[in-house]
């Protein structure tokens, strides 16, 4: 998640993981590159981080 742009290739860098209980994530393609913008507020004195990504 980190901010910038990014490619459209998405894959996990072990398609297997130990902490998935097994379960199996597939790699897959996106249409398009996309943004990640991370925004700074304060709510009742207490930071909080945020992104909005549109895929």
């Amino acid at each position: 998640m980190t901010e910038g742009e990014h490619a459209t290739n998405k894959h996990w860098v072990n398609e297997k993981s130990a902490c998935a209980q097994k379960k199996s994530y597939k790699s897959f393609d996106l249409e398009r590159k996309y943004n990640i913008r991370w925004h700074n507020i304060k709510i009742d004195n207490i930071k909080f981080n945020y992104c909005i990504v549109t895929v």
